[in-house]
């Protein structure tokens, strides 16, 4: 986008921080009122149902939308994307059955997967990289304040207006931000360039990911992980996965060239993005467990415990992001990993005696680490590949980090609740024994969740379930932290590449053999020598 004035970058910035927030604060403000909404609808064992519909849809979609907004223009597709997930929530504010409240929740899921991968790079469209670090500590601020404010929004619905607006409150904000966007967000259109769609590429990628996806969410809950069911999708999940880059590789506009991974910042940015996801997750889900189950926190507590990480999380990416154009993004990288990894290590000495002062300081420790990572990756790869895939190389890093967090998330609950199953089957107190314990496993645990039940187990049952957790949540954040510093050793490989200064954004991928194509409502710019083996 040439010759943007001031004025029409903060105005397309406020739209696109608008329909960020739409679709963040959604996710926070939903899983405080779940409790109020089952219990009007039913459908109990439906519950985990209404998040893996929304991310079975968020994640598998963010590369084909962020591809087709690199042929077709960003802003038919942001507006699709805000209008989509108003129609969803409106549908589920609406719902009658848990049934439908799944599907329309769905609905939501593909609209946030246009939202989120063209926000940052219609961000790319109008700033350049030596800004971008700026605009993209705004949006992860937005995260921030969602993360704050939907636990407490969340909560205030449920307890004093109908659930239903939980879903409603995103519709007023959603109408700005399409108005915004609709005026201020524009493409420049090429009346004579046309462009395929790898069509059969998208059916192979989606006949691939929603499988996995689906097995990875079922697998060990729903399903045992040998059943034929969870066995049947990872086979065919690997089948189209597998077919997928044969495709890619003979088509005329693949939907993820494969030669993107011939840029090593591309390839060093997406590992890590994997890595992070993995750890980075599993430690936003566990942690509020432990506050809660082992330390004895409140759910509000917890969330308040919390609040101060989310700051750090807020303030670091606005701090790395000046960093980033005064001493470059590698040291930056480095910087953040180092704290991240000590957040990690501390995480790894929390116990039953851990007081909730000392699990705060660890966690703003974390979050000072993540801070400046969230951005900071995206900008290395927007910076580092010619303009015609910008699109999909964004998205390329939050499906990454996305896919890291399902995986991640999937694979340390399994080794808590074995571990877990384990220590209460062979070290149960003829107490637990007495109760049932031993023979219901798991389900005994969810004793320490519910404070109506806490006063009539016995001191010693208690006592043993807590430090049985907090054995189990020990190890799954040795696992977190050895594939954080993974993430770290894998963080050494990234190059550096200055930050450019203006939006030209062909740039030294094309070195790494990626052709210059040009990209629908832009022009490609020609490289200089000195860029061609910048990625060499």
């Amino acid at each position: 986008m040439d010759n943007v004035s001031k004025r029409e970058q903060i105005m397309v910035l406020a739209g696109l921080m608008l329909g960020m927030l739409v679709a963040a604060l959604d996710q926070t403000v939903v899983g405080t009122a779940m409790p109020r909404i089952v219990a009007d609808l039913g459908g109990m064992s439906l519950y985990s149902w209404t998040f893996t519909a929304y991310m079975l849809a968020s994640t598998s979609l963010v590369p084909v939308f962020g591809k087709l907004s690199d042929i077709f223009g960003r802003r038919r597709f942001f507006l699709f994307g805000v209008v989509t997930f108003m129609v969803g929530s409106w549908l589920s504010g609406a719902s009658q059955t848990m049934e439908q409240l799944i599907i329309f929740r769905g609905i939501q899921g593909v609209g946030a997967a246009c939202i989120m991968p063209i926000t940052f790079a219609a961000i790319a469209d109008i700033f350049p990289p030596a800004q971008r670090g700026r605009m993209q500590g705004l949006m992860s601020g937005v995260w921030g304040l969602a993360s704050i404010l939907g636990p407490i929004v969340g909560g205030y619905i449920a307890d004093n207006l109908s659930w239903r607006w939980v879903f409603f409150v995103n519709l007023p904000v959603g109408v700005l931000a399409i108005a915004v966007a609709y005026f201020n967000l524009h493409d420049r259109p090429d009346p004579g360039l046309k462009r395929k769609v790898d069509y059969l590429g998208v059916v192979l990628l989606l006949a691939g990911l929603l499988p996995l996806l689906l097995a990875l969410s079922l697998g060990g809950k729903d399903y045992a992980w040998e059943s034929p069911v969870i066995l049947g999708m990872f086979i065919m999940a690997a089948v189209m996965l597998g077919l997928f880059p044969l495709v890619e590789a003979r088509a005329e506009e693949p939907l993820i060239p494969l030669s993107l991974f011939r840029n090593s910042i591309f390839t060093v940015s997406n590992i890590n993005g994997f890595l992070i996801g993995f750890g980075m997750f599993s430690g936003m889900v566990f942690l509020p467990l432990f506050l809660q189950a082992v330390g004895g926190a409140t759910a509000t507590n917890s969330g308040l415990l919390l609040t101060p990480m989310m700051l750090a999380v807020v303030a670091s990416t606005n701090l790395g992001a000046q960093l980033m154009t005064r001493i470059g993004y590698r040291k930056v990288a480095l910087g953040s990993m180092s704290v991240l990894v000590l957040g990690y290590y501390l995480l790894t000495t929390m116990d039953v005696h851990t007081t909730s002062q000392q699990a705060m300081i660890y966690m703003i420790i974390m979050g000072i680490g993540l801070g400046p990572i969230m951005p900071l990756f995206v900008i290395a790869v927007q910076n580092s590949v010619d303009y015609a895939h910008l699109g999909v190389a964004t998205s390329a890093v939050q499906f990454f980090r996305s896919m890291g967090g399902t995986i991640g998330v999937t694979v340390l609950g399994a080794l808590m609740a074995s571990n877990l199953d384990s220590q209460i089957r062979q070290q149960a107190p003829e107490a637990l024994i007495s109760l049932g314990g031993a023979s219901r496993g798991l389900g005994e645990v969810q004793v320490l969740l519910d404070p109506s039940t806490l006063s009539r187990i016995p001191p010693s049952v208690m006592s043993f379930l807590r430090e049985a957790l907090a054995n189990s949540l020990h190890e799954v954040f040795v696992v977190s932290l050895t594939v954080i510093g993974a993430a770290f050793i894998v963080t050494w490989f990234l190059k550096e590449i200055p930050l450019r200064k203006t939006r030209d954004t062909a740039h030294p991928s094309v070195g790494a053999g990626l052709k210059p194509a040009p990209t629908k409502g832009h022009t490609a710019v020609a490289l200089s020598n000195d860029q061609r083996g910048l990625s060499e």
